[in-house]
């Protein structure tokens, strides 16, 4: 017969007794049986990324003169003609948008980029001086691709069209700036100022707006007010 005669440090001692005597003799055997003493485990810490100090889009460097509205098709990026219109079209839009956000309280405009694709009309809000962006494509495979993270905390991506963003998260939204990155035509883009540009003097949307309704193979940049 045997008899445990101590659990020490998750082993059972066990001993034997006499046939003869109830007197315990000198342990046999220890062993840990797994299936009584269960697994201690040291506790998993978790850590949060620290967030970037600056917007980073690895096709930024790859934006190409050629016309201007024909995106490259392995980085989604508009070529150089766009992005200097749109850094044209807000040269003097950031500054009037900040102090307006000043008189609200509030710490930083708000830009809305929609088509941000790879990411790079992200990049060139960031590097005029915007710091609360939220960027919005349909696809979020170029953002992947190009946009290592993790973002700075000021940016954030949202995988959803234009019409899906603002049917949704973006219903109630308003903005200080809003950028198109592909064409619409001009009933849109109105809708979209009246409806989600703060309202007040110095808040701009920028789109490439088709010549005439459903004509894709031209359009103009048009620069439009919350009225």
């Amino acid at each position: 017969e045997f008899i445990i005669t101590s659990i020490i440090h998750n082993t059972i001692h066990v001993s034997s007794i006499s046939s003869s005597s109830s007197s315990l003799v000198t342990p046999l055997v220890n062993f840990v049986p797994t299936n009584i003493i269960p697994n201690i485990t040291t506790p998993t810490t978790i850590t949060t990324p620290t967030p970037a100090t600056t917007f980073t889009s690895l096709a930024y460097p790859k934006k190409s003169l050629s016309n201007t509205f024909t995106a490259s098709r392995d980085t989604n990026v508009s070529p150089q003609e766009a992005y200097n219109l749109i850094s044209n079209g807000f040269e003097s839009a950031l500054p009037k948008a900040q102090k307006a956000a000043e008189r609200r309280g509030k710490a930083q405009p708000r830009c809305l980029d929609i088509g941000a694709g790879a990411g790079v009309s992200t990049q060139l809000l960031w590097e005029m001086g915007f710091r609360d962006i939220t960027a919005v494509d349909w696809s979020s495979k170029a953002w992947e691709a190009y946009v290592p993270g993790p973002l700075p905390a000021g940016v954030r991506f949202l995988e959803a069209d234009d019409g899906r963003f603002f049917a949704g998260e973006g219903r109630a939204e308003e903005y200080d700036v809003i950028v198109y990155n592909f064409a619409v035509n001009e009933a849109k883009a109105r809708e979209a100022a009246r409806r989600h540009l703060r309202p007040g003097p110095d808040s701009r949307l920028l789109a490439p707006v088709n010549i005439q309704d459903d004509y894709w193979l031209s359009q103009e940049y048009r620069l439009y007010g919350s009225s």
